[in-house]
């Protein structure tokens, strides 16, 4: 299961609710992917105090890239097509692969 959250106060204490009632309906947690959205913007909190507020381990970190998103959106393809080199594209690409191996590994 893949949880994407921001790092501002109130999407880290919601995130926690939520992560917090996956464990009550008996999600394990290490069946949990924590993504950070838009890591880098200004204003957030910081990696490691976003951490502690969630009690667990961020395993992703989307960057903060609006002029690849937006130039993706004006050619109206996908992003890995419009902006290959970008660093969200190349998270994304880490983020596919992270998933097909503990796909293939809950095989």
């Amino acid at each position: 299961m893949v949880v994407v959250t921001r790092l501002d106060p109130p999407s880290l204490r919601l995130t926690r609710q939520y992560l917090r009632a996956l464990s009550e309906k008996g999600v394990q947690e290490e069946k949990i992917l924590l993504v950070a959205n838009r890591y880098g913007q200004s204003g957030l909190t910081p990696w490691r105090k976003a951490q502690d507020a969630l009690r667990a381990p961020v395993r992703a970190w989307l960057p903060d890239d609006p002029r690849s998103v937006n130039r993706a959106l004006s050619y109206g393809r996908p992003l890995v097509q419009a902006a290959r080199g970008a660093r969200l594209t190349r998270a994304l690409r880490y983020l596919a692969a992270e998933l097909q191996t503990r796909l293939a590994s809950a095989r």
